[in-house]
């Protein structure tokens, strides 16, 4: 097969970036692997973006306080997405002492600086961002992870103008996103709105998947079931309360 010298680029590149094997108890052993998409789901107040965010600290922070010294792109479609600070500031502190505050700050600020942030505000601007994926992931080999909230954001504005179905529209972007992935040799994680999700149909690509739901006990994530293997997990919010619940692997 005949390549481009910026084909030959691109593949040594995502040869070397860093992999986020083992990132969270929320993964089974050795997950999730490069070219991998995961899917958090659930209904509004379940915790999806939050658990999102846990993630990204994990990836960001430096293996001595539970990371992974990596590099996020962050594509904000929700604009929901807050309080990233206090979130890496409670995973730092969960795996570290230290002597002074200036020490947490410090590695708070380094980790902020860790994550792209793309905001996008319409169909066509989330369409123009993915296009340019390419050059921000060329610029940045230590990017490991694309991190995408609310990517139902703009099903209906799609519909409006491509009279896409919840499923076609569903489909479509995980081909593409899963392109993305195996190309650079990267993940991607995203939620969904569990209405959004329980109107699809059509066979996916997914590699694992979340669903967040509320109960008595606290916020939870139950394992969507697609394949044999089943797994228990939990994790501990920064509020204290308990994920609790069942991953089946796609």
């Amino acid at each position: 097969m005949i390549a481009s010298g910026y084909q030959i680029m691109v593949k040594q590149i995502a040869s070397e970036r860093p992999i986020l094997e083992d990132l969270s108890r929320v993964f089974p052993k050795g997950a999730p692997k490069p070219g991998t998409l995961t899917e958090i789901s659930g209904v509004p107040g379940t915790g999806r973006s939050e658990m999102l965010l846990r993630i990204i600290a994990r990836t960001v922070l430096p293996h001595a306080y539970g990371g992974k010294s990596s590099k996020v792109i962050l594509m904000d479609l929700n604009h929901k997405v807050d309080q990233v600070d206090e979130v890496l500031r409670d995973v730092v502190t969960a795996n570290g002492t230290f002597t002074v505050q200036e020490d947490i700050t410090d590695i708070v600020k380094n980790g902020l600086g860790s994550i792209i942030n793309v905001a996008c505000y319409s169909s066509e601007q989330f369409d123009l961002a993915l296009d340019e994926l390419e050059d921000l992931l060329w610029d940045n080999e230590d990017v490991s992870l694309l991190a995408i909230d609310g990517l139902d954001a703009f099903y209906w504005e799609d519909c409006y103008l491509r009279l896409q179905r919840m499923a076609t529209h569903y489909k479509r972007l995980c081909q593409r996103l899963k392109a993305i992935c195996r190309e650079h040799n990267i993940c991607c994680i995203y939620t969904l709105d569990d209405n959004y999700l329980q109107s699809k149909s059509s066979k996916i690509i997914l590699t694992w998947a979340l669903r967040m739901e509320d109960n008595t006990c606290g916020s939870r994530f139950r394992g969507i079931v697609r394949k044999m293997l089943r797994l228990t997990v939990s994790a501990t919010t920064k509020r204290g309360s308990k994920w609790n619940g069942k991953f089946f692997v796609f």
